[in-house]
């Protein structure tokens, strides 16, 4: 028969009676100021957040554009995006139509909350005590790459609640519950999927800890509506694209990637990714000390040192044969090693396992006081824990600090939003607009966008050069020209004369408003 939640071996055993009582209440009021915590957090980092990754702004101009009724379209180029994924779009149009761009951190602390509650069910199912839940909790909440990837607009904070939701359910499955309980984890499963490529990670982990239950009671039949249920969502997504002529770009990158990386460097990186020193190596060195000082660099070291310790402990102890954890949290990490196979250099994706790492190094700090009495070991392990993840939330606040400087120096320093503030002023009627600039200004213009150039393959190019580039204005009927360059050189590229275009003063950017007797003919002509 099916083990019964909290009935496998190793299990600790609680006292009796009222001292119980107290004792699960004041351990659950720390789980729960945990997870509070750590998402308050999120929404302070989030709220100060003035640029993003270029990812970023294309998940919030399809919300922007699901609000206003556009579908999920990006407003720039042909608004076609078959580079991400639907999922967080579609859950940040809400919070994005009642609080604007301020949406994006709400959401975010809420699913980090949500995400922790969750965490701390799937702890409860497993044979680890009181302290070590708590242990778990702390390193899981204040992981520094889940603290930088959590205060952006990015899916990791969904894609890592729907991961856990999918997995608990699983976990209620193998120990006993109906066939509902895998049809509601291959739901979430399916969600991860349609939110991000590492979805597919989640089904296979969610699988992986259903298969044994699955095959004794030959239950195929619930197998194949589960793989059904996992796939349809980003079937509709795939089959969107296929209609609209889009060419999966995101998938197209697969087979380069693994070619070129090596599975010792994809194993090294990701097994050591939640804690490890990730922005030393992600920035000039003048950048890095500037957030990071030499005692605070140390520590965090330490910090990597012991969960790569709890991790080696794991995997050459009886770590495995205390059952699902195994599953939920080694076997996570080897699912990391599996993605950063594809992603070998991206730090995010480890946002998917920072749950399973952290429970193998809270189960870590409890084997490393296996000498002490029991009062002795729950505040050593607690203060050891606790002590970690304070070094660990503060080394993540200072990264999501250093990344705020190192997007404002990509964007040239520019501020964006008084840019586009100057040109929606000149194009009050709504023509296309044409920029350098990408979809960091694109996103907050009030007309069509038409992208010149290209950033590390983001986006097409959508304005031609040379000879083709002054009729592209007239047959787009573009009002307002908007670049990084400086007016001459941009008067040059289109082929502008004298009297055609006029430069409006914006800060650090150079703004031509088209009057030209050529461009008004040509549009003549098209009509």
């Amino acid at each position: 028969m099916p083990a019964a939640p909290g009935a496998e071996e190793g299990a600790p055993v609680e006292p009796a009676g009222r001292f119980a009582a107290r004792r699960a209440l004041g351990f659950s009021a720390a789980e729960a100021a945990l997870v509070l915590a750590g998402a308050g957090l999120v929404a302070w980092l989030g709220s100060r957040a003035d640029l993003f990754t270029l990812d970023g702004y294309y998940y919030l101009a399809k919300a922007k554009s699901l609000v206003a009724g556009q579908g999920l379209s990006v407003p720039w180029n042909d608004g076609v995006d078959d580079r991400f994924f639907w999922g967080y779009s579609l859950a940040l149009a809400l919070p994005v139509k009642l609080f604007g761009e301020a949406g994006f951190w709400a959401l975010s602390a809420a699913l980090y909350a949500a995400t922790g509650f969750v965490f701390a069910r799937i702890l409860r199912r497993l044979p680890v005590g009181p302290e070590g839940r708590v242990a778990a909790l702390g390193l899981a909440m204040f992981s520094p790459v889940a603290l930088r990837w959590a205060a952006v607009p990015m899916p990791e904070p969904l894609l890592g609640l729907l991961a856990a939701t999918a997995l608990l359910f699983a976990l209620r499955w193998r120990q006993g519950a109906g066939a509902w309980s895998l049809l509601v984890s291959a739901l979430f499963a399916g969600l991860a999927l349609f939110t991000s490529a590492g979805g597919l990670l989640v089904a296979a982990a969610a699988g992986a800890m259903a298969w044994s239950r699955l095959r004794t009671e030959r239950r195929w039949g619930l197998f194949v509506a589960c793989a059904l249920l996992a796939m349809a969502a980003e079937g509709v997504h795939l089959g969107d694209l296929l209609a609209r002529g889009a060419s999966l770009a995101s998938l197209d990158g697969l087979a380069p990637q693994l070619e070129k990386t090596g599975l010792f460097q994809a194993a090294w990186t990701h097994l050591r990714a939640p804690y490890w020193m990730i922005y030393r190596f992600d920035s000039e060195p003048w950048l890095y000390s500037r957030f990071f000082p030499p005692w605070l660099t140390v520590l965090q070291g330490l910090v990597l040192a012991l969960y790569l310790l709890s991790m080696l402990a794991a995997l050459v102890s009886g770590f495995y044969k205390r059952g699902f954890a195994f599953v939920c949290a080694v076997g996570a990490l080897v699912l990391a090693l599996i993605d950063g196979i594809w992603h070998p250099q991206l730090a995010r994706f480890e946002y998917l396992v920072h749950l399973g790492a952290a429970l193998v190094f809270a189960w870590g700090l409890e084997r490393a006081f296996f000498w002490a009495k029991p009062r002795t070991r729950a505040t050593g392990v607690l203060a050891l824990a606790l002590g970690c993840a304070a070094l660990g939330g503060l080394y993540g606040v200072r990264g999501v600090q250093m990344q705020g400087v190192r997007l404002a120096l990509q964007a040239g320093g520019r501020d964006l939003r008084a840019i586009a503030k100057v040109v929606n002023e000149q194009n009050v009627e709504g023509r296309p607009v044409v920029t350098d600039l990408g979809p960091r200004l694109a996103l907050y213009l009030d007309a069509h966008a038409w992208l010149d150039g290209d950033e590390r393959g983001y986006y097409g190019d959508a304005v031609p050069s040379g000879a083709g580039a002054k009729a592209f204005l007239t047959d787009h009927e573009v009002r307002v020209i908007a670049s990084g360059r400086r007016a001459r050189e941009v008067e040059e590229a289109f082929g502008l004369g004298e009297g055609e275009a006029r430069a409006v003063k914006a800060p650090d950017a150079t703004v031509l408003v088209l009057e030209s007797p050529s461009v008004a003919s040509g549009v003549a002509a098209a009509e």
